[in-house]
């Protein structure tokens, strides 16, 4: 008998408002010290996949929403296409929401936003590399930082949203439209990636000279870049809007692989120009503001409270779809400017990184937000991660630009059809 599960409060909305411009995907990728065995990793793959339980489904339709099945059939790995962030194709995929990829020494994963958050996906690729490595014949102490031998828990796959929802609280699901980047769109949806890597210890330095965190600095550079290129940006009357999203399992107690995640974002206008020191202090003061408990719970009422309208729940799926289109529009694509998705650090065992090189983060795009962030700090370094799916560089250019005329070492890779 198969299993089903609903999906959590925020997945619901991304099967509906998915496009081949939005797919709704992100991607982490490991580069090992050694090219990648494609036979080992499918066979790593049919034995993880049992434990992480919550990512072995796949999407149904029902009569009132879309529900996840338990899928029986195995995931296969795939060879990475320069094509990044496609949508899936449901027989190829075999029904899964993840792509496992490979090329030469890259292990990447591709996640649909509705099965899980970057969290969740994380500790997924960490339990495939780390098992990969195991049956290579490394040996690798997990020092309790592989969920692997562990059975899965409740708790795992429970929707937190629910747990920290209060009734009674006041919601708030008001949002600003915004000014947009504008530029020439790539064909066939293709997302150009650069990466640029530079040392923690000198990125802690100039954190410690602006007092901020490295996602209030960010933040600020982003506005920074944005203001120097105004001639991209379209309805510049609109404030300039990043959209971060946050891990709430730092802020509230949660073991889910599933989403958990909320975003806050700084709104400012770049009709008036200001300095790169004002731009991250407004930065950071918008977002210790909006990180607070009285800032953030409404907008987690806001949305499970939608969730659970009587009239909301008894409507069928395919009027749902169009009223979820609808309001996703006004409330995330009209008011998103630009994504920042800072994946923190990514915590290794230590044998694993003697093996393990990097890790990258990438954000999909979309026809409004078509250049995005996505940052991870793994082994003494910072990874910064801008994807693109319009032909100008000129404000990843001036982003590391900027970086650099502050001191910092920028080492910039790209994808294959960007050469």
């Amino acid at each position: 008998m198969r299993t089903w599960i609903k999906l959590d409060n925020a997945g619901k909305i991304f099967p509906s408002t998915s496009s081949k411009s939005r797919t709704n995907l992100f991607r982490l990728c490991f580069s090992l010290n050694e090219k990648v065995d494609p036979k080992l990793l499918q066979e790593t793959l049919n034995e993880v996949i049992k434990r992480f339980k919550v990512f072995k489904q796949k999407l149904r339709r029902g009569l009132f929403w879309n529900y996840f099945e338990e899928n029986k059939m195995y995931p296969l790995v795939v060879p990475e296409n320069a094509y990044i962030l496609e949508p899936f194709d449901k027989y190829s995929s075999r029904g899964y929401l993840f792509r496992i990829t490979y090329f030469e020494n890259k292990i990447g994963l591709e996640m649909f936003h509705a099965l899980t958050d970057g969290y969740g996906a994380l500790q997924f690729l960490k339990a495939i590399v780390y098992d990969y490595l195991v049956l290579k014949g490394y040996n690798i102490n997990d020092e309790g930082k592989i969920l692997f031998d562990l059975e899965s828990t409740y708790e795992e796959k429970e929707d937190s949203f629910q747990k920290i929802y209060k009734k009674e609280k006041n919601t708030d699901m008001t949002e600003k439209k915004s000014c947009h980047i504008t530029g020439t769109k790539y064909q066939d949806n293709y997302i150009g990636v650069i990466t640029g890597s530079t040392p923690k210890d000198k990125f802690k330095e100039l954190l410690s000279k602006y007092d901020c965190s490295y996602t209030q600095f960010l933040c600020g550079v982003i506005n920074y870049c944005a203001s120097k290129h105004d001639y991209m940006i379209k309805n510049i009357d609109h404030p300039f809007q990043v959209f971060v999203p946050v891990d709430l399992r730092r802020k509230y107690t949660s073991k889910t692989l599933r989403n958990f995640s909320m975003i806050v974002k700084t709104s400012i206008k770049l009709s008036k120009k200001y300095t790169l020191e004002d731009y991250i202090k407004m930065s950071k003061e918008q977002l210790i503001e909006n990180l607070k408990d009285e800032n953030l719970l409404p907008r987690v009422a806001g949305n499970v409270k939608l969730e659970k309208m009587f009239i909301l729940r008894i409507v069928p799926l395919f009027i749902k779809q169009i009223a979820f289109k609808i309001g996703y529009n006004r409330m995330s694509t009209k008011a998103n400017s630009f994504c920042l998705s800072n994946l923190g650090e990514v915590d290794l065992p230590n044998d694993m990184r003697k093996y393990v090189t990097k890790v990258t983060f990438a954000n999909g795009t979309s026809n409004e937000a078509p250049i995005n962030l996505g940052v991870t700090n793994y082994n003494g370094n910072v990874y910064m991660t801008l994807s693109c799916s319009i032909l100008e560089r000129d404000f990843q250019r001036e982003f590391f630009r900027v970086l650099s005329s502050l001191g910092l070492d920028i080492t910039i890779e790209n994808n294959d059809l960007e050469e």
